[in-house]
């Protein structure tokens, strides 16, 4: 959602914002020690309260190799998730129980979305247990039921960006709804708007409008910006550059397909982004705007990682006429515009290869 206090699932939740192994059986519950055992478990919680997240799994004993299976994975965190019933059946009166609970139940999330159908109920029933209880901190049970949810939709398999869309803002509404005073839920939506068709795009900021006295600050600027830009669909973008002060380029167009796009020297996913494009779409003119405050420099980076296409350069940066006009206040990001010379589309970097299709082979 380009954005995070917390990690996204890259293919199954590319927009929903949630915080940053199968068929094994439950851990045996151990007698809970008396307090003098505390040391002991506070060592204990010190070795488990990192896991149940993706990028900490066990991988050290050999047996999942870099680059594990889906099965792997999910074998993995449900071992984590049986470790920590464990610590929390042992010391069920540990300051950490409540919180090694929940992380058993994002584990077990986790493990479902990579293929795991083994311990649904045990999941099931941790995350009502979760959900339901006012000790823990909103945005804490917020993930739990956020990455819950991921799971319906992996099952899902949505075929279209559309369809992914569609289930995205259903999870990002509900998640609205039950939890309104986590900033993440309109990170979520408003991630849904960023990455959807214009049309979708419109009715979802209409409906952040409408929780303004809700909204977080970065959330209410964003949906600004995003819905400025949304307004540059069907202009002519010569009419843009001529006054902008780049009229050179207004005449390069010449009824040629166009992939504009935002850099900035150092930003290396703005200059792959940039190569992307180029050979993605070997037809288009490509223009570059670049944010920088430093013509020189970027002009010499330009050349040392050979930026492709036409450069606009201004010592403004994001300031310059240009760059406001545009909406062009972070990088990367790309527009196409069509042979008729108008804007086509304001996000080319999600489903970049059909808008390519459509707009510009």
């Amino acid at each position: 959602m380009n954005r995070s206090l917390i990690t996204m699932m890259v293919a199954a939740s590319a927009v929903l914002w949630i915080p940053s192994i199968s068929g094994q059986s439950a851990p045996t519950v151990v007698t809970p020690l008396s307090s003098t055992s505390t040391t002991v478990a506070d060592q204990q919680w010190e070795s488990l309260k990192n896991l149940g997240r993706p990028v900490t799994l066990a991988l050290s004993n050999g047996a999942i190799g870099k680059n594990p299976s889906p099965a792997e994975l999910a074998g993995a965190l449900v071992a984590q998730a049986n470790q920590l019933k464990g610590f929390y059946s042992q010391y069920p009166t540990h300051a950490a129980a409540k919180e090694a609970k929940r992380l058993e139940g994002l584990a077990l999330s986790r493990a479902a979305i990579n293929g795991d159908a083994s311990q649904d109920a045990r999941r099931r029933v941790l995350l009502e247990e979760i959900r339901k209880d006012a000790s823990v901190p909103e945005v804490k049970r917020y993930e739990a039921v956020a990455w819950d949810r991921q799971v319906t939709v992996s099952r899902q398999a949505p075929a279209t960006h559309a369809a992914k869309m569609t289930a995205q803002e259903d999870i990002s509404r509900a998640l609205v709804a039950e939890f309104p005073g986590v900033a993440l839920g309109y990170e979520s939506l408003l991630a849904v708007a960023h990455d959807s068709d214009p049309a979708r795009a419109r009715a979802v900021l209409a409906d952040l409008r409408g929780m303004q006295m809700q909204l977080p600050p970065r959330v209410a600027s964003e949906s600004l910006i995003l819905a400025e830009r949304l307004t540059l669909i069907g202009r002519p973008l010569a009419a843009i550059l001529g006054p902008a002060g780049a009229p050179a380029l207004a005449t390069a167009i010449k009824h040629r397909p166009v992939v504009l796009y935002a850099w900035e020297p150092g930003n290396k996913y703005s200059i792959s982004t940039a190569r992307r494009m180029a050979k993605m779409a070997p037809s288009a003119l490509l223009i570059g705007v670049c944010l920088s405050t430093d013509p020189i420099a970027a002009r010499t980076a330009a050349q040392r990682e050979k930026i492709p296409g036409e450069q606009y350069l201004d010592p403004r940066g994001a300031a310059s006429a240009l760059a406001i006009t545009l909406q062009f206040n972070r990088a990367p990001l790309v527009y196409l515009v069509d042979r008729a010379g108008q804007i086509a589309d304001v996000n080319g970097l999600v489903d970049t290869g059909e808008k390519l299709a459509r707009i510009i082979r």
